[in-house]
């Protein structure tokens, strides 16, 4: 099923490990991010190691204190929103690379998540 021409259809993984719902997001057409959906995280982050990968390669811009933008994302081929992150000891203890919070999420108007096959919506 393929959304409007506005929406951002993600079929998103588990993680290997956890029960986390992973979202591939590419930066600038060069490195792919599997990222953790997080609800209950207000601001998306990165580990110290996503950050120090991210920079070698030239794809973080400074956005104030301990924050850098990502853009020109995309995922699974469809232009998503710029982000903002912070470093985050939290993604880092907890084994992920990164988390999208609430702020990516409040970029968009509608979200869905269908259980079954692990697809989410999310409608501009």
């Amino acid at each position: 099923m393929s959304g409007a021409p506005s929406d951002l259809v993600v079929q998103t993984v588990l993680h290997s490990r956890g029960w986390w719902v992973m979202v591939p997001v590419e930066v600038a057409g060069t490195v792919t991010v599997e990222l953790v959906l997080d609800t209950g995280s207000l601001l998306s982050g990165i580990s110290e190691a996503t950050r120090e990968m991210l920079a070698t390669g030239g794809l973080l811009s400074e956005a104030g204190e301990r924050r850098f933008l990502l853009r020109n994302l995309t995922i699974q081929g469809q232009p998503a929103p710029d982000l903002v992150v912070r470093v985050s000891r939290r993604v880092a203890q907890a084994g992920a690379r990164g988390v999208l919070g609430l702020d990516f999420l409040g970029k968009f108007t509608d979200i869905h998540f269908h259980i079954p096959s692990m697809r989410l919506t999310l409608t501009r």
